[in-house]
Order: C-alpha cells, then sequence, then structure tokens
C-alpha cells in the first residue's frame, strides 16, 4: 500500500475508533442518568430520645411493589456511623418513622400492604405488624404514653392501634382526611392535615371537630406541634409556612420565603425556632418570634424529610443525592456525610463528560 494511502486508512481507523468511543461514553452516561433517577432515596428521619441512634428508612424512586429488596430501614450509631441494624421486608417506601420513648421500638409506615410495622431497637426484631387491609400508611406518631400509635392512611382515615399487639382501638374518618399528624406533647390532643385538602383539624380523645387551622391555599404537606403545646407548624404547596395558635386556631405568623411548595417542618427542641424544606433542595432555619430567617442552606434538589436532634444542635436531612447528612444549621458547619444507601453518581457523570469532550476534540484535530 502506498504509504499516503496508509496513513489515510490509519486515520479514518483512528477516526471510526473514537466515534465508537464517544457513542459508547454517551450510552455510559445515558445509564448513569437513569441509574440516579432510579437510586434509592432517603424518604424519612428519626432520631433517638437520647439522640445516640438515627433511623433513616427509603428505596428507589419508583415504587415497586413487586420487589421488596431495596425498600429497608437502617439503624444508625448517630456517632460512629455504624449500620446496627438493617430492617427489610418493605415492598414500597417508607413514608414515617417514629421512636418510642423508652428507646426500646420503632415504628415504621409505609405504603405497602401492611402498613404499620413495629420493631425492637435493641434487637432489630419484628415485634408487631398491623393488618391495614391493603391500604398504605402515609404518617405515624407514637402516643406519647407509649400505649398507642396513631397513623393516617391513604383513604384518610386516622387509626389508633396498640403496638405490642397490632389491633386497632379506634378508627376515624375526619371530614378532610388526615395525611400528616402530629400529637400534643402531653398527648391530649391530635392533629391531622390533609395532603388534599387545605386545611388542619385538631381533635381530642373523644372528638376529631375542636378546633381549624384554614388559610393555606394549596395541599399541606407537614405539620408539626411545637415543644411547648402552645402552636402548630404546618408547611404547604403553596409554598408557605403557617404558624397557628394551638388553643384558638387562629393564625399568627406566615413565613414566604421559599420559592417551592413545602415538603417538610420541624420544631427546634427548646428554643423558639423552625426548619422547613422544600422541593427545591432549599432548608431554612426561623425564629418564630419574629419570622426572621436565622439561616438557609442548599441541598441537593428535593428534601424529603428533616429531623432535629433531641437537644436541638443538630438537624439531619436527606437530599436527591441518597445521602444522609447532619448539620449544625447556628454554627453554619459544613454538612458532614452520615449513610449513604446509594453512590452519588453527579461525579461520574462529570468525568464520564469530560472525557467526551476531549474525544471530540481528538476526532477533529
Amino acid at each position: 500500500m502506498h504509504w499516503k494511502q496508509f496513513n489515510k486508512a490509519r486515520h479514518v481507523n483512528r477516526k471510526f475508533l473514537l466515534i465508537q468511543l464517544v457513542l459508547i461514553a454517551v450510552v455510559i452516561v445515558s445509564s448513569t442518568s437513569l441509574s440516579a433517577q432510579s437510586k434509592r432515596l432517603i424518604t424519612s428521619i428519626a432520631w433517638s430520645p437520647d439522640g445516640s441512634k438515627i433511623a433513616i428508612g427509603g428505596g428507589p424512586s419508583v415504587c415497586d411493589p413487586d420487589d421488596s429488596t431495596p425498600y429497608d430501614v437502617k439503624i444508625i450509631d448517630a456517632n460512629t456511623q455504624e449500620t446496627l441494624h438493617t430492617l427489610t421486608g418493605f415492598h414500597c417506601h417508607v413514608t414515617s418513622l417514629d421512636w418510642s420513648l423508652d428507646r426500646a421500638k420503632v415504628a415504621v409506615s409505609s405504603l405497602d400492604a401492611f402498613g404499620v410495622r413495629v420493631w425492637g431497637s435493641l434487637t432489630g426484631e419484628l415485634l408487631t405488624t398491623s393488618q391495614i387491609g391493603g391500604q398504605g400508611v402515609t404518617d405515624l406518631k407514637w402516643h406519647p404514653s407509649g400505649n398507642q400509635l396513631a397513623f393516617a392512611t391513604v383513604s384518610n382515615a386516622i387509626v389508633f392501634m396498640d403496638p405490642m399487639t397490632g389491633e386497632f382501638i379506634e378508627e376515624r374518618h375526619p371530614p378532610i382526611g388526615g395525611l400528616r399528624l402530629d400529637w400534643s406533647p402531653d398527648g391530649s390532643k391530635l392533629v391531622g392535615a390533609s395532603g388534599y385538602y387545605n386545611e388542619a383539624h385538631i381533635g381530642d380523645m373523644t372528638s376529631y371537630e375542636i378546633g381549624e387551622l384554614i388559610g393555606h391555599t394549596d395541599a399541606i404537606s407537614g405539620v408539626d406541634w411545637s415543644p411547648d403545646g402552645a402552636k402548630i407548624a404546618t408547611g404547604s404547596w403553596d409554598k408557605t409556612v403557617r404558624i397557628w395558635d394551638s388553643k384558638s386556631g387562629k393564625p399568627l405568623l406566615t413565613l414566604n420565603d421559599h420559592q417551592a411548595g413545602i415538603t417538610d417542618v420541624e420544631w427546634r427542641p427548646a428554643l423558639n425556632q423552625l426548619a422547613s424544606a422544600d422541593a427545591s433542595g432549599v432548608i431554612i432555619v426561623w425564629d418564630i418570634t419574629d419570622g426572621q430567617q436565622i439561616e438557609q442552606f442548599q441541598g441537593v434538589e428535593i428534601i424529603h424529610d428533616i429531623a432535629w436532634n433531641p437537644k436541638g444542635t443538630q438537624l439531619a436531612y436527606a437530599d436527591a443525592d441518597g445521602i444522609l447528612k447532619i448539620t449544625t444549621p447556628a454554627l453554619k458547619s459544613a454538612s458532614d456525610s452520615v449513610s449513604r444507601f446509594e453512590p452519588s453518581y453527579s461525579s461520574v457523570a462529570s468525568d464520564i463528560k469530560s472525557l467526551i469532550l476531549r474525544l471530540f476534540i481528538q476526532l477533529f484535530n
């Protein structure tokens, strides 16, 4: 073969090889993006009453009722970051976690047909399973006395359950449902906020019609009773956080700084402060005495859940990167990675995009 023809053929082969490499890289990037979309999320977080452990629950971003493997709850040591127990057997998203005050048990709700399960936190043993009859559960809270659980179902019922036997004590069907709920600190009242309507109702152990919280213009996605029992915070997809007088139901304060729908609200223990998270990944810590921000910081896309430790010194949250983070907002310390369900794919995708750019440069040089 003539030398010029050989060089031309070699150049063509080189270009063909580079084109193949570019196509392979594109496929890898596409599959990486799909993996990131289907990676496991942390959808619920709860500190133990003494702050020594954290329970985190999650699963893939797309629920697959036929596959129980990816959906689980991990109990981790808050100091060493070691996984102490992994609670498995769920068929869909974990929607809520709550510890008993004696730290011995963890209640877990899920969107699968089993609804509510109670586990021994020291042994990881399954103690009780509710028979909800195919209804998924959206939220649960342990009564301060420890002798019952209240949980809300997707059919808008509020059910009271004996956590030791799994038997139902009572089932209520309030007018606006109760997809989010919380007990007052003394356990005498329960607030239920609907995910379908724009209001919340307060009830006691005999009636569900002793107070109404009306003012949001979109579905309520988070509700939390203040530690002193005097106020209730609600967050809504209308992008506002509202503070209410728990006795009169009158609005006290509206917080408007979020630019996306609210996903969760959590009072800071022992302080008149509140943390709120939204669907764009923003978390704001508020001073409720004047409605001013104490701090704002940005997560990765949507924040599914936030939780203060019992002393109110640390805030745990999880966002779209699938990593649990702990921060001390008032000190503006950097978030520390505690545990992950799936690795973040962002750095891998970035490296591959750089490779594609270099390949194209070589291709046309």
